[in-house]
């Protein structure tokens, strides 16, 4: 699931349910995704790839608290290893249901996390520039405008909450 908030919703059901919840998050460099697509029997567009890649959304548990429980493989053989540990540890540990209610975050801090956001995505777009197709860096600006707004939404609505000691990480972690 490339969106959080997919990620989000088994989340909730695993709390509903008492269950234990863990993310995997296969690291795999656009380049060596693409190799190994040429290389099957049935492909996929190259296009479909590049798209799907941009828009995949790393977990990042230091801005989203709640993807805490996420493991990145790389193809080591430690990533078995890590993998048990990790299912040990959900099972020991199943999700419970919040019910703190969120309030939304003061319009100055929000104002601020903006700022942050339109910088990043403008240095992001400017190192892009030289190395994707046009059509590649309008899906690219897109997706990042996109994250940007679903997160000041959320904010705004109280739906997430950033600790102001992590809003200089914001922009790094969601982009």
């Amino acid at each position: 699931m490339y969106y959080r908030s997919m990620r989000m919703e088994w989340l909730q059901v695993a709390r509903r349910q008492s269950l234990g919840f863990f993310e995997t998050f296969f690291d795999v460099p656009l380049e060596l995704a693409l190799q190994r697509n040429q290389s099957r029997e049935r492909s996929v567009p190259e296009a479909t790839i590049r798209r799907m890649w941009m828009r995949l959304e790393k977990p990042c548990s230091e801005l989203y608290g709640w993807e805490k429980n996420s493991i990145s493989i790389n193809g080591t053989p430690e990533d078995f290893n890590e993998i048990l540990s990790m299912v040990s540890h959900c099972l020991e540990n199943p999700e419970r249901m919040v019910t703190v209610p969120c309030t939304p975050m003061e319009q100055s801090v929000i104002h601020q996390i903006d700022l942050l956001l339109r910088k990043a995505i403008s240095e992001r777009m400017a190192k892009a520039k030289n190395s994707m197709p046009k059509s590649d860096l309008r899906t690219f600006a897109s997706v990042l405008q996109d994250r940007k707004l679903e997160l000041l939404q959320r904010l705004r609505n109280g739906d997430e909450e950033i600790a102001e000691d992590r809003i200089p990480f914001v922009a790094n972690a969601l982009l």
